[in-house]
């Protein structure tokens, strides 16, 4: 069990692993980390429409991606600059 203190939110964070070899300031950078990528991938399925993959390489999975983020962009920029009080969603 690795506990971490994170000053910038007053919180104490408690960790379990079962990797031994590491410091306990390693494990917890990895599970920030972790959390970060968790939290890109929500945002992903909240908020980018991808009802399918075109293809499941991991270079299909990255270009299908960077188009629904370009795209996001493009429509959140023509929000901006109209000045729309519309959703991204019923713009699109």
């Amino acid at each position: 069990m690795v506990e971490y203190y994170d000053d910038q939110n007053d919180i104490l964070l408690t960790f379990l692993s079962n990797n031994h070899e590491v410091l306990a300031l390693e494990i917890a950078n990895l599970y920030r980390n972790r959390w970060q990528v968790e939290t890109f991938f929500k945002w992903i399925k909240q908020n980018l429409s991808i009802k399918k993959l075109w293809g499941h390489s991991e270079n299909a999975v990255n270009i299908h991606i960077w188009v629904a983020i370009c795209t996001y962009l493009i429509v959140a920029r023509v929000k901006h600059e109209m000045k729309s009080n519309l959703s991204i969603y019923e713009i699109v």
